[in-house]
């Protein structure tokens, strides 16, 4: 059955019932549709209704000549398989080209790493010698013959209406520390023992190193990061205010100005303190008025309670600045590395820990080391006085904090503690926190006792500030987290 249209057999075939003529449907189809249904054969009118389907057996088609005989079938699989072979081989060649451009890659990738990492070591030598380097100066005074082990520039000294406004500020102080009483709304051994961890966020990318709560909006906190970042958040609608991005490395410490709190001063490793100020009333835009910088990284720094001054320590020396003119006004180096700092709160004199062990007590006015305190066996890394002005507290790389009383200088209280970072004491005097691996309370004035043991960081705490009456206190961790912690 041959189509009148092609003459070939048909394999799907239909008939015309107007002219009896067999034609293959795809090819009818089309010609009706390219003629208007026009018939092909006697050009008439024909529509495809007009056509109907034949069953018919399916053609078979004979095999092509190559295919009948055993001699051309072994010529037909010989040619297929020369052809399967050619294009093996070329996969092969291609193959052999690619794994040799793969580890010239990875040799070359290889050289690279070697020579980075021979440049990073030289790098971080040339950073260590660097920090190491301490300039020899005549003029420098001789170690003292107690064994300080100090160095301090000559001619140091404040300006006389610095030091005036200085011991100002103390007297005033100290009057107002006789009549002060101890507030009522001060919360209670049984209260703090009922503390728990009532919210937790995490709005760095890496650790935290410092927290401070605003002097004023005790929903706003402060932190800084090892991502050397600052960032202010809102606790109570859980949003970051604003980040305040300008150290090139870890940041280690943050701290509100206790008076004015349009200024936040910050530490890092890049060897820089800096003073933010923002708009009045505005705490989503800051920006850095003044830099502080010393040589090696800061290991900490306080603002005096005059408000007008700042004292700041690297591990090679301290220096006080003006932070409302933005001026430095002295400067000492030192040859023992400080590891922590802290002002009393009269302001006469600070604290320098130091990582051999001991605590350096220095008269402000005087710029002069008047005392040292020894009794830890390791690296001091916290010291915090007491708002009466009597007692200190230290932590150190010895696992113990110690409390002391500044008017015999001796320890009259020690504790064992696994990894102290940071201690303080409420406004009060009658409670210290100290941030470790836990979170621990000590409670009391001249007979210090633990009260209660907090834990629910990840990983150590890096700080830890009290809130107001001691109603509630803020922690920080290296396990990215800020917790508020107060009872429910």
């Amino acid at each position: 059955m041959f189509c009148a249209i092609s003459g070939e057999s048909v394999e799907e075939p239909v008939v015309s019932i107007k002219s009896g003529h067999i034609f293959e449907k795809r090819i009818i189809e089309k010609s009706l549709h390219a003629s208007q249904g026009r018939c092909p054969i006697r050009d008439q009118q024909l529509e495809l209704t007009d056509l109907i389907p034949l069953k018919v057996n399916k053609v078979v088609k004979p095999r092509p000549t190559t295919a009948t005989s055993i001699p051309a079938m072994l010529s037909l699989f010989q040619s297929e398989w020369d052809a399967i072979m050619l294009e093996t081989y070329s996969l092969k060649q291609q193959l052999d080209t690619v794994r040799q451009e793969l580890a010239n890659s990875l040799y070359q990738h290889d050289a690279a790493c070697r020579v980075i990492a021979r440049l990073l070591k030289e790098r971080d030598d040339a950073r260590n010698a660097l920090l190491n380097y301490r300039p020899e100066n005549p003029q420098k005074k001789a170690k003292s013959t107690s064994g300080e082990g100090m160095e301090v520039e000559s001619n140091v000294s404040l300006p006389k209406e610095v030091k005036d406004q200085i011991q100002t500020r103390s007297t005033e102080l100290s009057q107002a520390r006789k009549n002060r009483t101890v507030s009522p709304t001060l919360a209670t051994p049984e209260e703090i023992s009922g503390f728990h961890a009532t919210a937790s966020h995490s709005y760095h990318k890496s650790g935290v190193n410092s927290v401070d709560i605003h002097p004023s909006k005790p929903e706003i906190i402060v932190s800084g990061g090892v991502d050397s970042s600052v960032v202010l958040f809102n606790t109570n609608t859980k949003k970051v205010v604003s980040t305040l991005e300008d150290h090139k490395g870890a940041v280690k410490k943050v701290a509100f100005h206790p008076s004015n709190t349009n200024v936040i001063l910050s530490s890092g490793e890049d060897g820089f303190v800096k003073a933010w100020k923002s708009k009045k009333d505005d705490l989503s835009s800051w920006g850095v008025y003044y830099n502080m910088q010393l040589q090696g990284p800061i290991v900490g720094f306080g603002v005096h309670p005059t408000g007008e001054q700042a004292i700041v320590a690297s591990t090679q020396s301290f220096a006080i600045h003006d932070i409302t003119e933005g001026k430095q006004l002295g400067r000492v180096n030192l040859t023992y590395d400080p590891s922590a700092l802290e002002i009393h709160p009269d302001g006469l004199i600070f604290g320098v820990g130091t990582s051999d062990s001991n605590v350096k007590i220095w008269d402000i006015k005087m710029m002069k080391n008047v005392a040292t305190v020894e009794g830890h066996k390791s690296t001091v890394t916290g010291l915090a006085f007491s708002e009466n002005g009597y007692f200190m507290a230290t932590c150190s790389l010895d696992n113990t904090v110690k409390f002391w009383d500044l008017r015999k200088l001796k320890s009259f209280h020690s504790f064992d503690i696994s990894t102290p970072t940071t201690v303080q004491f409420d406004l009060s005097g009658n409670y210290l926190g100290v941030a470790a691996s836990d979170i621990q309370i000590f409670q009391g004035q001249k007979t210090f006792s633990q009260l209660t043991k907090f834990s629910g960081h990840s990983a150590n705490v890096t700080c830890f500030k009290w809130g107001q009456d001691a109603k509630s206190f803020v922690t920080s961790s290296a396990d990215k987290t800020v917790k508020i912690w107060r009872k429910s």
